[in-house]
């Protein structure tokens, strides 16, 4: 790849070519309009030039997103001479020989920003690609993590293996009093660093270094990473290969993230795990976090479940993995007792106080979860663990969710016998649960009119349990209810419908 092209010129130069951006109607809006479908990239041009005929913001969407060439004479009267001027002295313009044109460099119009990253076109990166390419901000599996991430307020942000620093600029910008950018390049760093002057964002800093070598001591309340993942024997490019197994750089930034999380902050992460024979993946998690994991409680929230030759059959497909490695691969994935691969989103909470943590697996549908699903999850079960819960449950009116009760049978003794209840939710998030017959047969009595005392009382009075019964153990019962998303406890239930 050729040496990046990025220059930092005076803030007027920066701020004259964002005007110009402006002006053109170079932004989010019309950069959607010309997709082919949602979240798509745009291809490159198979000419290799930007069509006659296109207006301001069609000529600078050919130049930064199709990687296409013009004519100087067609992009001075599109930009103007100071226009053409500031582009360059920025390094986003260059012209060769022949009076043709070209940006070096990516821009995506996104989030109010202008984020700069490798020109992008996953079916033509090949293994003899430079190992350092900045992937796009606007690439699927990155719009997928930055969706998760809350914007609620917080001091310190960081974004551990950053890239283009999408969700630091994004942080800094909307809800962050500072944000942070680490990435193991200076390609990424200076990448994500002129953007944010580009776009006038402040209370940003990118700084190089391996995982969180960077923080020199600093601790920060929301930690995200979207760190490589993809299984592979051979090494390709930094933001790609997750070692063997896919988890190999998200092992190394969970075991060290006792350094950098503060107390009562959460870490994001976006990856791919793998169930083995003798552990399932939340298992592995919690031995990477070490003697302190006691500390942490741990949410993963799985997409779904793949076959080995399954996952990685894509990433041959299209040449990203040598065929010829594949069957070593496999050996190596039997080695190790991978039974499933787990494209997932991982969410780790450290305490703000001591008490017994929780580990909490869950499947979920990433494209029809609501918004504040996940942080409503961590909440309950934060109150759970605090022995809190109980006391909502009691003195809250209780409504049932649209659940459905499974009956399972099993022939005993020669003849149908009843083996098991469970209860079935799709939102918030698709659950089987087993209940005890009883729980599943006091739902229809929680009609939101109902708190949980009263329906002890009531249960009491028929007859159905004992009148010593332990009002707070009742409630840990439909405690696990509210987590399964059965029940909803008032001011306390979870939001539904799909992410906006």
């Amino acid at each position: 790849m050729a040496a990046l092209s990025l220059r930092f010129p005076s803030d007027e130069v920066f701020a004259r070519a964002r005007e110009l951006f402006q002006r053109a109607g170079f932004n989010e809006d019309s950069v959607e309009q010309q997709a082919i479908v949602d979240d798509a990239l745009l291809p490159h041009y198979e000419d290799g030039l930007v069509p006659e005929g296109t207006d301001a913001a069609g000529l600078l969407i050919g130049l930064f997103l199709r990687a296409g060439k013009a004519s100087r004479d067609r992009v001075l009267a599109a930009l103007g001479e100071q226009g053409i001027a500031d582009l360059t002295a920025l390094g986003l313009l260059q012209s060769d020989d022949a009076g043709m044109v070209r940006a070096p460099m990516r821009i995506r119009p996104m989030y109010g920003m202008y984020i700069v990253a490798d020109h992008w076109d996953p079916t033509r990166l090949t293994r003899n690609s430079a190992e350092d390419v900045v992937m796009a901000p606007d690439f699927s599996s990155t719009l997928e993590f930055l969706s998760f991430i809350p914007h609620t307020p917080c001091e310190r942000f960081l974004e551990a293996c950053g890239g283009a620093g999408s969700a630091a600029l994004v942080a800094a910008q909307r809800f962050a009093n500072r944000a942070y950018c680490f990435d193991l390049t200076e390609r990424s760093t200076l990448c994500s660093s002129f953007s944010a002057r580009l776009s006038a964002v402040a209370d940003f800093e990118s700084r190089r270094g391996n995982t969180y070598e960077p923080a020199s001591g600093l601790q920060f309340d929301r930690v995200v990473a979207h760190p490589p993942c993809v299984p592979a024997l051979r090494h390709n490019w930094i933001f790609y290969s997750g070692g063997p197994d896919g988890a190999h750089i998200t092992g190394l930034h969970v075991e060290k993230l006792p350094d950098v999380l503060a107390p009562g902050g959460r870490f994001y992460c976006r990856a791919v795990g793998n169930d083995r024979r003798e552990q399932p993946f939340e298992d592995r998690v919690r031995g990477w976090l070490g003697a302190d994991h006691t500390a942490f409680d741990i949410l993963l929230l799985v997409f779904r479940k793949e076959s080995p030759l399954e996952f990685i059959m894509p990433s041959v497909s299209v040449g990203h993995i040598a065929v010829e490695d594949v069957p070593a691969w496999q050996q190596e994935v039997a080695r190790l007792g991978i039974v499933h691969f787990l494209p997932f989103l991982l969410v780790i909470q450290r305490h703000d106080q001591p008490r017994q943590p929780f580990t909490i697996r869950r499947t979920l549908d990433p494209s029809a979860v609501a918004s504040g699903a996940i942080e409503w999850l961590l909440d309950w079960e934060t109150l759970r663990a605090k022995g809190a819960a109980e006391d909502l449950i009691l003195t809250r009116n209780l409504l049932a969710a649209p659940a459905s009760q499974r009956i399972r049978r099993e022939i005993q003794q020669g003849e149908w016998r009843v083996t098991g209840h469970s209860l079935h939710v799709d939102a918030p998030f698709v659950s089987d649960t087993e209940v005890d017959p009883l729980a599943a047969a006091l739902l229809p009595a929680c009609d939101g009119q109902i708190n949980g005392r009263q329906l002890v009382d009531g249960l009491i009075a028929q007859g159905h349990i004992r009148p010593d019964t332990d009002p707070r153990a009742f409630a840990a019962v439909l405690a696990d209810l509210v987590s399964a998303g059965c029940l909803y406890v008032e001011d306390c239930a979870p939001p539904l419908g799909r992410r906006q």
